[in-house]
């Protein structure tokens, strides 16, 4: 034989050991999914449900967290109400859409959120227009008359809706009846010449002639209130 033919049959024996190896063995398993993907696939974290825990998240340093909590605690209503510290605190965050949850949370809690109303007063004088309206709607379902002076100053805001919903808060908390009201909630605002509300426009009239000469402020005191201080005692009502 020559050397060759030699080689040749070398490597031939060669292969078919590789291929005699490979059958008894069995085919190299492969890898159908990442070694994090267990990690990836698993569930997203439980998010707060209990009254504890929503409020404890009030507190968190994600903007997200607290929004949703806010929205959370404000769908509960009166039985919030342990809740009224910590949304009170956070109308003084410095995000507006946290301060307009936080005061939308408080309106739906209800009369039980009187500590809140000398901070919302503050939110519907100086925050973002939807933190105005939303503090003017909450003050009006808080139903504490000292915030009347304040929405009569809102029914001169710059922004339409904060007009709207302060006259709407002061006939809640007054007991007037101005015309101009929709007959239900998908009915749309009467308008004058000028495009303002009718609403709005018979609720100055009225500030003028009568709800000025009230002593709706007799014995409130207005405290500040931030993210480290305790929250300011209910006003009363005269």
């Amino acid at each position: 034989m020559s050397f060759r033919a030699f080689l040749n049959l070398h490597w031939v024996w060669l292969l078919l050991s590789a291929v005699t190896v490979g059958c008894t063995l069995g085919p190299t398993p492969v890898p159908t999914a990442s070694p994090l993907a267990e990690t990836w696939n698993l569930p997203p974290p439980t998010p707060p449900s209990t009254l504890p825990e929503l409020i404890a998240a009030l507190s968190d340093s994600d903007i997200e967290t607290r929004i949703v909590a806010a929205q959370a605690l404000g769908a509960m209503g009166p039985d919030a109400e342990t809740a009224v510290p910590a949304l009170t605190r956070n109308l003084y965050y410095d995000v507006p859409h946290v301060r307009t949850a936080a005061a939308w949370a408080l309106g739906e809690i209800g009369p039980a959120a009187k500590p809140a109303v000398p901070v919302l007063i503050v939110v519907l004088l100086t925050g973002s227009d939807n933190a105005r309206e939303a503090a003017a709607v909450a003050l009006g379902k808080i139903q504490d008359s000292t915030a009347v002076p304040a929405l009569a100053s809102g029914l001169y805001d710059e922004s339409p809706w904060v007009r709207i919903f302060s006259a709407e808060a002061i006939a809640r908390l007054t007991g007037q009846s101005f015309p101009g009201t929709p007959p239900s909630k998908e009915g749309g605002y009467i308008l004058d010449e000028s495009g303002e509300a009718i609403i709005v426009l018979a609720a100055r009239e009225w500030w003028r002639k009568d709800g000025w000469q009230q002593d709706w402020l007799r014995d409130v005191a207005i405290t500040p209130v931030s993210e480290s201080t305790p929250v300011p005692s209910a006003p009363t009502s005269p």
